[in-house]
């Protein structure tokens, strides 16, 4: 148990000086990052699936599968730039 509250001491003491030398802050931004993350590739795979079924469905494959890729990239790349704006990325 002493091992234990001593690691936890110095982890604390880490951390501690991480926030007072580069201005960490815990206040749910990581949370915001992992959804950007999520969306990222969520807007990918939503644009190539939907490829993928008009490819089906016009019997194009792979044309319309790697349109909604490049179209999906776009998106997502629009939409990271337009959060890491709303977040204070300049």
């Amino acid at each position: 148990m002493k091992q234990d509250s001593a690691s936890g001491m110095i982890f604390h003491a880490m951390i501690s000086e991480r926030v007072e030398r580069f201005g960490y802050t815990v206040d749910g931004r990581y949370t915001r990052f992992a959804g950007i993350g999520f969306a990222f590739v969520a807007l990918i795979s939503a644009f190539t699936v939907g490829g993928y079924f008009i490819d089906r469905w016009a019997g194009t494959m792979p044309l319309f599968v790697l349109v909604g890729l490049v179209l999906g990239f776009a998106a997502a790349l629009y939409y990271l730039f337009v959060k890491l704006k709303e977040l204070g990325g300049g």
